[in-house]
């Protein structure tokens, strides 16, 4: 495949990459991959030293006039024999079109997902994604995260700074992604998000700095947001104290009531719980990897907008005394 796209005109990432055609596989194949998900030959992921279940970065020519590379991250989740073919999830508005031919859907998989040294703002300009992490402090009382920062979520890592900010950096430790849009294409969400319970330290290493120093907070709150109206406090099956989830629920809709705002704030504990899937108690969630007592906060687009602060506030008042004893 010498006749594919030159890498050295693609993104300064370093690492190891292999040449790949694209192909978007959609329903209704029985075997559609979901959006998230892509499949290649294991030979070919193996030798760039990843594995099924973490993220590969894939690179391609946009469809616009300026003829940009653009990056998305992608989970692998099968295989197959073709050792020149990579199938994606459809989520990527430039690739839906994708058919292929000698001069179409042509790109690379490189190993590392992240492009090393760039700074944030650097990131918004190329509509790149970042990774932060905070000093790590002694304490292992509380880790608190925002995957999905920047345009993918966003008002998420403000949140997560928030929170860091008003409590004593020597308990607690900061990790965030921001992931920026491509020149006002508001494709943040469909390149850069990866389900929180899919999400592979291996594959983000600031993120596996913490792991391999000790798994293990105290607490953990991870900030979200959703397409759902309402604000949902879920996270691990069994937190101590056991009303953890209710007190932050409590205190956020006590702040928003103040505020003059209705929106509806609920927890997993709660009567109604929260929709399916997103009670955040699943073991392999990012949140209930990093702490004993996971919290994962989801919020729609007007919580976030109109009242970050003090949700992230809310966090803060309920967490402090606990992370402080």
């Amino acid at each position: 495949m010498s006749d594919l796209l030159d890498i050295d005109k693609m993104s300064n990432n370093n690492g190891l990459f292999f040449k790949a055609q694209f192909k978007i596989d959609e329903p209704p194949s029985s075997s559609a991959l979901l959006p998230e998900h892509c499949r290649a030959n294991q030979d070919q992921i193996n030798s760039i030293g990843k594995a099924r279940k973490q993220q590969v970065r894939i690179e391609y020519k946009s469809n616009g006039t300026s003829n940009r590379t653009i990056g998305a991250i992608y989970t692998v989740s099968t295989f197959h024999d073709d050792v020149e073919l990579v199938s994606l999830g459809n989520r990527i508005v430039n690739l839906n079109n994708c058919q292929l031919s000698e001069n179409a859907c042509k790109g690379a998989v490189k190993a590392e997902v992240l492009i090393e040294g760039l700074k944030e703002e650097e990131a918004r300009e190329k509509g790149e994604i970042i990774e932060f992490l905070s000093p790590i402090g002694q304490s292992r009382k509380l880790v608190v995260i925002a995957p999905h920062g920047g345009d993918i979520e966003p008002w998420t890592d403000v949140e997560a700074e928030y929170v860091w900010n008003h409590l004593s950096h020597d308990r607690v430790t900061l990790w965030l992604c921001k992931g920026f849009s491509n020149q006002g294409a508001f494709d943040a969400l469909e390149r850069w998000h990866i389900t929180a319970t899919e999400i592979s330290p291996e594959s983000f290493p600031m993120l596996n700095t913490i792991i391999e120093t000790n798994p293990t907070f105290d607490y953990s709150v991870a900030f979200h947001g959703w397409k759902k109206d309402g604000i949902c406090v879920g996270g691990s099956k069994n937190p101590i104290p056991a009303d953890l989830r209710a007190r932050i629920k409590n205190k956020i809709q006590e702040k928003l009531l103040a505020k003059g705002s209705d929106i509806q704030v609920w927890d997993a504990d709660s009567p109604e719980g929260c929709p399916e899937g997103f009670n955040g108690d699943n073991d392999h969630n990012i949140v209930n990897k990093l702490g004993t007592n996971g919290i994962q906060i989801e919020q729609c687009r007007e919580a976030r907008d109109s009242f970050h602060d003090d949700i992230a506030q809310a966090v803060v008042d309920v967490l402090s005394p606990l992370i402080n004893t």
